[in-house]
């Protein structure tokens, strides 16, 4: 069964508040489709907090494709 289907979140890592606060805004960028302006917060998150795996991987959504 699907994580997502069992009603379990993926559980954010850090213990950096600065780090938190600038991947929620990322994130919440990243849910209204604004993946370009996410990515500013999102590096700031991870200068904030260099282990933060889940804004890393979110940080990765937001850069460009190649095509």
């Amino acid at each position: 069964q699907a994580v997502a289907d069992q009603g379990k979140k993926v559980p954010v890592t850090t213990s950096s508040k600065a780090a938190l606060k600038y991947f929620e805004q990322g994130r919440d960028l990243q849910e209204k489709i604004r993946f370009q302006d996410s990515r500013e917060h999102l590096e700031k998150a991870v200068a904030e907090d260099s282990d933060f795996a889940l804004a890393h991987l979110y940080l990765s959504f937001s850069q460009p494709s190649a095509k």
